[in-house]
């Protein structure tokens, strides 16, 4: 079945009549595939599926002189049924050469054994996944740990990265994450871990956390970076967090910038929404579930005493990829657990959970007389906050990161603009915030843009306060090692006010409680948000309890639709041969 959906746009028209210039001989039908292809480009794919077309029309395809293998540089390339852009051709295969050269066994280090119980407890012929994560860090070259939320992979990383310290203190690591907010969440995990260590070891334990963009020297001009294949990153052993957001550009410019020797390790969640650029590379990668050879198995009985599974199938990633299935936050008895598990296993029931974890009501419950007093609800206690004269900086900050209100549009009657509104309305009612006036005590603003200088990335979330004592307004932030910082508000880079904020935006963060509000679509575009995968990042972002306004037809048809996006990646990584294991 084809992920293409909705008529072409006449951008993908003018584009097919380009490649018409060059091959004035091609047909109607290739006319119409070509336009498909620009048309599945601007909705993130990074190639349009030829398998369920005619094989004469694939042929004619092939011989056109547009068309390529991707060993020259033609416009288009055609690759095992899949026809690309050549530039996302060059992006996939690149991406799946370099973490293929990369997947390498290692020397497993002095006292091995010993570190993994230390850290991880005796296995007890048990398999413990996180203890197996450790041993792919110390004996791989390539490491791939996934897991749900709450599944320990950020408190395995912080005991990784001692278990680095300790066999190699002159160990060039480094840790980085897409956005500014999930560095900060990964700085934070660390630093918690760190407290339970001795103070000498914790002295030499990295806890700086870069975005990916300054991690590569992102130029002032947004499109070049200082750090490339010519000019490699200095990383000895390099920690990416929250992959499931990184696109497949991202991915092709981080791996030509690694050295070869450098070791990788990449942490996601592969069932979270993709990357909103063009690929899905974490969920693709984990596609075929490569699984362990026997070499690798062998190690693990002769460290852990205990069996692992062995795949007779040869893959590219094989020893690369290590799942983490037990959540330590969410327990599967619970509302929040057992909710993500259904949305998971496809069951499209829903309905407010027995232990208050979960809250399910109609849209209509937001209807126009009562919308303003169903969402300022959840923000009373910031509310008082805000009218207590005593309350710093960093109460308030805590406070507003503990609840927020979730959307999956910008624009409608319950998009984030229009419900941040309602609540700016609700404050100037309350004389909380001066009629027309941008910048108010209490505004919280989410960053749009990544601002070096003043070190604000995207997705930052900081609080405006009125200073008394320069009688100017500031914008109060925590950084990663939970200080708080202040900058003056009209400094700001772009920015938004952020009550209500996309589930998109909220990724890589956490709150203690979710107000989920699920709007009927209203046409193509917005059915097309409303995934599985949209879902079920909203409902992992609560920690305590979530609210969930939405009508039952439209939360069955979410979860019926699935981001799936068309990639050659995962059969690129693919091996033909079979063993006889």
């Amino acid at each position: 079945m084809s992920l293409i959906t909705g008529e072409t746009r006449p951008v993908d028209a003018e584009f097919s009549q380009l490649m018409r210039r060059y091959s004035p001989e091609m047909s109607v039908e290739i006319l119409d595939l070509i336009a498909q292809l620009s048309r599945a480009l601007s909705l993130q794919h990074s190639c349009l599926d030829l398998s369920g077309q005619p094989r004469s029309l694939v042929e004619e395809l092939a011989n056109l002189s547009v068309v390529g293998d991707g060993q020259q540089p033609t416009p288009l390339v055609l690759k095992d049924d899949q026809l690309y852009l050549h530039r996302y051709y060059q992006y996939e295969s690149s991406v799946a050469k370099a973490l293929a050269a990369r997947n390498n066994a290692l020397t497993p280090p002095d006292h091995l054994k010993d570190q993994l119980v230390k850290y991880f407890g005796p296995s007890a012929g048990t398999i413990n996944w996180q203890q197996i994560a450790a041993l792919q860090s110390m004996t791989q070259q390539l490491i791939i740990v996934t897991g749900g939320p709450g599944t320990g992979k950020t408190s395995t990383v912080a005991k990784i990265l001692t278990m680095l310290r300790e066999n190699d203190k002159e160990l060039v690591i480094k840790l980085a994450a897409p956005t500014g907010k999930a560095a900060m969440r990964l700085a934070e995990s660390i630093q918690q871990f760190l407290v339970q260590l001795p103070q000498d070891t914790r002295d030499v334990i990295p806890t700086k956390v870069q975005t990916l963009h300054r991690l590569l020297g992102m130029r002032s001009n947004g499109r070049s970076f200082r750090y490339h294949h010519d000019n490699p990153i200095l990383a000895d052993f390099l920690i990416v967090d929250e992959v499931s957001m990184v696109d497949l550009t991202m991915m092709h410019r981080l791996l030509d910038a690694l050295p070869d020797h450098t070791r990788l390790l990449l942490i996601g969640d592969p069932d979270q929404l993709p990357s909103v650029e063009a690929g899905n590379v974490l969920a693709d990668l984990c596609r075929d579930r490569p699984g362990f050879s026997s070499k690798f198995s062998a190690l693990a009985r002769q460290l852990l005493d205990v069996d692992l599974p062995v795949s007779k199938k040869q893959h590219s990633l094989n020893d690369a990829i290590c799942h983490f299935e037990t959540s330590y936050r969410f327990s599967r008895d619970r509302g929040i657990g057992q909710l993500a598990d259904n949305i998971q296993s496809g069951e499209l029931k829903l309905a407010s959970s027995d232990d208050d974890e979960v809250r399910v009501l109609t849209l209509e419950s937001l209807n126009a007389g009562n919308l303003r007093g169903e969402i300022t609800s959840y923000y009373l206690e910031y509310e008082t906050l805000l009218q207590d004269s005593t309350t710093d900086a960093s109460a308030l900050l805590s406070n507003f990161e503990s609840i927020r209100i979730l959307c999956p549009f910008r624009d409608g009657e319950l998009g984030v603009e229009a419900l941040n509104k309602v609540i700016e309305d609700h404050l100037e009612s309350r004389g909380l915030k001066p009629l027309d006036q941008r910048f108010y005590h209490g505004r919280p603003v989410i960053i749009m843009r990544n601002d070096y200088n003043l070190e604000l990335f995207n997705g930052d979330v900081g609080v405006c306060l009125d200073d008394p004592e320069d009688n100017q307004m500031k914008t109060a932030f925590i950084d990663a090692t939970g200080n708080v910082k202040l900058y003056l508000a009209s400094r700001l880079p772009p920015h938004e006010t952020c009550f209500a904020m996309t589930i998109h935006k909220s990724q890589g963060s956490e709150f203690d409680h979710v107000t989920l509000i699920l709007p009927d679509p209203t046409s193509l575009a917005t059915r097309q948000l409303l995934t599985r995968e949209l879902i079920y990042t909203a409902i992992t972002r609560a920690r305590l309890s979530i609210t969930i306004y939405v009508n039952e037809t439209t939360w069955a048809g979410a979860l019926q639709r699935s981001a799936k996006r068309m990639s050659g990646l995962s059969s690129m990584l693919e091996i033909s041969e079979t063993t006889d294991e």
